[in-house]
């Protein structure tokens, strides 16, 4: 006599509420992403669009399509960031695969002029 427990039916695979979970997982989906990031004030205008470009080539690369960009200028942050109490921030919109977001998130994580940076789902 064989004793099935309620924990190894939720991680049988043909359970049809892990496939309904499994179905909105879709990592190849393209969705619309919204950036805001702040790169250091010592940055001149070339620091930052190559930054932007750098940013624009990758989502490009990645079957992405940069709908907007907008630099809001330099203001001032809530909190120091590496002896900084100012920022320039540049907003793009931009839609992109959710797979490669993490690698674009990453990339920006070892940009060393973003002081910070948030990719937010539209």
């Amino acid at each position: 006599m064989v004793l099935i427990l309620p924990h190894a039916i939720l991680r049988n695979a043909e359970n049809p509420a892990l496939r309904k979970r499994r179905k909105g997982l879709n990592l190849d989906q393209i969705r619309k992403y919204e950036l805001v990031m702040a790169i250091t004030p010592m940055s001149n205008e070339q620091e930052i669009n190559s930054i932007v470009e750098k940013v624009e080539s990758y989502i490009n690369d990645n079957g992405g399509d940069l709908t907007e960009k907008d630099n809001w200028g330099i203001k001032r942050l809530s909190y120091p960031i590496q002896k900084s109490n100012e920022g320039n921030y540049v907003r793009a919109a931009f839609s992109l695969q959710a797979s490669a977001v993490k690698e674009l998130e990453r990339m920006l994580n070892l940009t060393e002029e973003v002081l910070l940076h948030m990719v937010s789902k539209v």
